[in-house]
């Protein structure tokens, strides 16, 4: 009897354990899985969940701990340092309304010196000139000959007309100590002396083998020839412009709808046409203009001019897109231009969350000055946007999307 009470007793107890042993494993099981289920939400593993996350071989809970959006870019810092990315904290600060016009440079008329021949002749240029080509002060831009000229030699003639007035002066020299002529005789033969010997000595002065040289009166730029290579011309006739290119000139053609803010527009940032160059008139020490009373008859536009200093990259002739800056908003969101992406016409920046993840954002864009442009949407103060490698980023969100099905475990 106490045999068949031991065994019965015995086989209770080992099923009672058995049971519970049974179920601890079961609720071990279920609870990993769950967690391996929240912390990796979005993502198609393509493996077996009956293990345990240490032999998975990736822990989610980091990833899940850095950033909760499931559309995040992955790009290490390595890549990120290699590729060259950047970014710029997002802050409110003023930002100036523009508006966006056309115009072009011209060389300031104030700095503009016209060259004329000295004498009659053909015109023999030594080069091809062209605007803005470079020349020295004393430098030859051409040559004027009289040779085989109809009527003769005008050198030639000037110098006869010098050596006469020489003698008449010294004659009247004579005549004045003897008395015979009056002092008045003797200051007009003078005079005419004088007016002889500069115009002798200023040929004289240029005469070549070549003819008569025109030289340059200043350091600066051939502006425009105003005669072709061969061209006869008569003694003081404008050969070409030169220029000191010390003073540059912004000319900006305002549509006529603007006329209203224009009174606002105190200076103006541009681009010069094939440049990525972003010149400002303020760093120039560009000076407004009055600006013009009336509007071309031809088309609807208001002229606005700056005078400013000239500097490498600006050339007379070059168009440009102009950037007015009128009224200005406070507490206004601006980036780099460089930050935004253009999607068929929807703009996009790229947000970093934290040092290996990004986030691709649509934004509404406002105002631009040509290097900054506001955003009215979709940032905020404190945001990290990229502004340098955004190609490097964008390249990395068509690959490694986490949550997109774009990488295996």
């Amino acid at each position: 009897m106490k045999r068949v009470l031991l065994g019965t007793f015995t086989i209770l107890y080992l099923a009672a354990c058995g049971g519970h042993s049974s179920h601890s494993h079961n609720h071990e099981h279920d609870h990993q899985h769950d967690n391996e289920t929240e912390s990796c939400e979005g993502h198609d593993h393509n493996h077996n969940h009956a293990h345990k996350d240490e032999h998975h071989g990736h822990n989610h809970s980091n990833e899940s701990a850095t950033h909760n959006n499931i559309n995040a870019i992955e790009l290490s810092e390595s890549e990120a340092q290699t590729a060259g990315v950047k970014v710029e904290k997002v802050t409110k600060s003023q930002f100036a309304q523009t508006i966006p016009v056309s115009g072009k440079l011209q060389f300031a008329q104030t700095d503009e010196m016209t060259i004329s021949a000295t004498i009659s002749g053909t015109v023999n240029f030594l080069q091809t000139y062209t605007n803005g080509t470079p020349v020295k002060k004393g430098g030859i831009i051409c040559t004027v000959s009289s040779d085989n000229i109809i009527g003769g030699d005008p050198t030639k003639k000037i110098e006869v007309t010098y050596k006469i007035a020489q003698q008449e002066l010294e004659r009247k020299e004579r005549l004045l100590k003897e008395k015979i002529v009056t002092q008045s005789d003797y200051n007009a033969a003078l005079e005419n002396y004088e007016k002889a010997r500069i115009e002798y000595e200023s040929v004289l002065n240029s005469k070549a083998k070549a003819g008569n040289t025109i030289k340059s009166p200043i350091n600066g730029y051939v502006l425009e020839t105003l005669v072709s290579n061969g061209d006869y011309v008569n003694a003081g006739e404008p050969i070409a412009k030169v220029v000191r290119n010390n003073k540059m000139m912004l000319v900006a053609d305002v549509p006529l709808r603007y006329q209203n803010k224009l009174s606002m527009v105190k200076s103006a940032t541009f681009v010069t046409e094939g440049s990525e160059e972003v010149f400002h008139t303020d760093s120039l020490e560009g000076k407004k203009l009055p600006c013009s009373t009336g509007v071309s008859t031809s088309n609807a536009f208001i002229t606005l001019r700056w005078e400013m200093n000239s500097t490498a990259g600006l050339w007379s002739g070059s168009f440009a897109k102009i950037y007015l800056h009128a009224e200005t908003v406070t507490d206004a969101i601006s980036i780099p231009v460089s930050a935004l992406t253009d999607e068929g016409g929807t703009y996009y920046v790229y947000v970093k969350l934290d040092n290996s993840h990004y986030k691709k954002t649509r934004v509404k864009t406002g105002a631009t000055d040509g290097q900054r442009i506001q955003i009215v949407e979709g940032l905020h103060a404190g945001n990290n946007v990229v502004t340098e490698g955004v190609m490097c980023v964008r390249q990395a969100g068509m690959s490694k999307i986490i949550g997109g099905h774009g990488h295996s475990h």
